[in-house]
């Protein structure tokens, strides 16, 4: 008899084999959206009377070939929904039918978010773990939509959110480009919150990062460590100008001078020392250039780990091929557990219905990396 791995459960004669569900023509942009779907469709077809065992984890990555992390992912979307749920040795159940009952959602949130940068950039998964957690709390449903940011077609983004049928969207950071559909969402009586980036020079009300005091901290650390200069690797988003006005007000104040660089510029030769011997720092200002940083390759991370002070704005990054190489390069962090929190109890005071009255001002923590040489000196 063969041995049931991590948890593993027999499949029960309720729900149909895997074999059985489509594993084919999903586009690979929105694959593990399509299976969401698929498995959540399922699980409701298969409530009864009582907690039925669902699918193990590793059977539903081979099928679908996607990443067993990404399963879990989706299981936990279900267990938010109320759909699925866990007992004791880690098994999955579909929550029985007389459940449905006392689940009483105040209002469904949807979380877009783009799919490269979720996966590059460990700030939108602190994010929208946060936010489901705490939006459970307040018993309130969450439906994660994801899109590619290169291929991003905002009209197809739209209708996405429209049929899922959220009352509110929460936006980390959303592209200038969504302004149109932020308001074409209004027009259909759901409301956006965006947790934006900068903040705005006129006071408006709304959610900001600031991240501006943790640079300055950060450069300051630099310039009296030796750094003569920053490059600056900028992405190709038009609202990344903003953010770059404000990081040059921050050099300015620190009395660093800087090169604007494009993302294509990463690697030793075309970012060199200085003529003194003096290494240049290097801010990464946009979540795409986190994301070609990750891209470049294994020998660009290393010689830049070893050569230069590396500050991501947007907190830190995932490298695929050494994870203990990211924890090197400086970066700014923010509580999303606080910031998660503070949403979502204004979202209970509001009673969902009325608009941000105040500004609320989330402010960074410059984190700083461990350097080669301190780890040996230790």
């Amino acid at each position: 008899m063969r041995r049931l791995e991590d948890g593993e459960q027999s499949r029960s004669s309720d729900l149909p084999g895997l074999e059985y569900l489509a594993d084919e023509s999903f586009p690979p942009a929105d694959k593990a959206a399509a299976v969401l779907r698929v498995l959540r469709q399922v699980a409701i077809d298969g409530r009864c009377s009582k907690g039925l065992p669902f699918y193990p984890i590793r059977a539903v990555a081979r099928h679908f070939g996607l990443p067993p992390t990404t399963v879990t992912r989706l299981y936990e979307q279900l267990k938010t929904e109320g759909i699925l749920g866990s007992i004791w040795g880690s098994k999955t159940i579909i929550e029985p039918k007389q459940l449905d009952n006392d689940i009483r959602l105040r209002a469904i949130v949807a979380l877009p978010l783009p799919w490269r940068a979720f996966s590059a950039v460990p700030t939108y998964r602190h994010f929208v773990r946060s936010m489901q957690r705490s939006l459970a709390r307040e018993r309130f449903g969450s439906q994660v939509i994801f899109y590619d940011e290169t291929l991003l077609d905002v009209s197809t983004l739209t209708d996405a959110l429209l049929e899922c049928g959220s009352d509110l969207v929460i936006w980390l950071m959303p592209p200038a480009r969504m302004s149109n559909s932020i308001s074409r969402l209004k027009d259909r009586g759901i409301r956006s919150i965006t947790i934006a980036d900068e903040l705005p020079i006129n006071g408006e009300a709304g959610y900001y990062l600031s991240w501006q005091d943790a640079v300055m901290e950060g450069l300051a650390t630099w310039k009296r460590a030796g750094s003569s200069r920053v490059f600056v690797i900028r992405g190709a988003e038009s609202n990344c100008s903003s953010s770059l006005r404000s990081l040059r007000s921050c050099l300015a104040r620190v009395g660093f001078p800087f090169e604007l660089r494009n993302r294509e510029e990463l690697n030793t030769d075309q970012l060199s020392a200085d003529s003194n011997g003096s290494s240049p720092g290097v801010v990464l200002l946009s979540p795409e250039s986190v994301i070609h940083f990750a891209q470049a390759g294994l020998g660009v991370s290393q010689n830049l780990q070893r050569h230069r002070r590396v500050l991501f704005i947007h907190g830190g990054v995932d490298l695929p091929f050494q994870t203990d190489l990211s924890r090197s390069f400086d970066s700014i962090e923010f509580d999303w557990r606080s910031i998660a929190r503070c949403i979502v109890r204004d979202l209970v005071v509001s009673r969902c219905t009325n608009d941000v009255d105040r500004q609320t001002i989330f402010k960074g923590k410059w984190v700083k990396g461990i350097r080669p040489e301190a780890s040996r000196s230790s």
